[in-house]
């Protein structure tokens, strides 16, 4: 039996601000708003990917054991880019 496809993929992450997060992914990052579902909000991240933040109280503080990684060809440009927009880095780009 063939496997069906898929035709979307969203990673949902929670948050304990929406607004904080909306800032930075929807404005900073500038990632389409595809669905604000009031407590929770969709970004378009590539063509058939998204992203979804959903305000939980009881979310962490500080993410724990969660990666998440864009894929770019263009890891120079998004960092300038960012940090054109105030975005402070731990350390510059590097090969890993």
């Amino acid at each position: 039996m063939i496997r069906p496809p898929f035709d979307q993929q969203v990673t949902f992450l929670y948050t304990q601000n929406l607004a904080t997060t909306d800032r930075f992914y929807g404005e900073i990052m500038e990632l389409p708003l595809v669905l604000d579902q009031g407590s929770c909000r969709i970004y378009q991240v590539g063509a058939d990917s998204f992203l979804g933040f959903c305000e939980r109280v009881e979310a962490p503080a500080q993410p724990v054991g969660i990666i998440f990684t864009f894929v770019t060809q263009a890891v120079d440009e998004w960092h300038a880019y960012l940090t054109a927009k105030g975005v402070e880095f731990e350390k510059p780009p590097s090969l890993n």
